[in-house]
């Protein structure tokens, strides 16, 4: 069977539409990455004020003064693992730091007087940052 459609993806722009693509395109590509680039500071915004609130709390007054540590990239982690009770030498581990990060959102949720299964709904995914703005904000029991 012989085919009718001609295959020849060559071009015919000009020097200026091409020029223009690309900085269409280009522009696209900014745009995008400024979004990323809004959305994960927002996320880091959304994540490091409630730990910061649940530092600040009665129940964990050992880290009263740490509680800056909350908009610091690793030390974030480090008064997650310590208020939990667990040392932040855990994050070293590749799958036991998520376990165990489960585990301190469940012993911080405790010490905020919530049921302990809010740590488990910290591995779902539009809940991991509803929890943390339940347990800083919501009234300690």
């Amino acid at each position: 069977m012989e085919s009718n459609f001609d295959y020849n993806y060559t071009t015919t722009w000009t020097p200026d539409q091409a020029a223009a693509a690309g900085a269409a395109g280009g522009l696209f590509a900014g745009g995008m990455m400024l979004f990323m680039f809004i959305m994960i500071v927002a996320m880091y915004v959304l994540m490091a004020l409630p730990l910061m609130k649940i530092a600040q709390k009665s129940a964990f007054k050992e880290f009263n003064d740490k509680a800056w540590w909350a908009w610091v990239p690793v030390l974030n982690l480090v008064l997650n693992y310590n208020m939990g009770g667990y040392s932040g030498w855990w994050m070293l581990l590749p799958v036991g730091n998520v376990i165990v990060l489960i585990l301190s959102w469940m012993k911080i949720s405790v010490k905020c007087g919530k049921p302990d299964w809010l740590g488990i709904l910290m591995i779902v995914s539009p809940l991991n940052i509803i929890i943390p703005f339940y347990l800083a904000y919501g009234s300690d029991k």
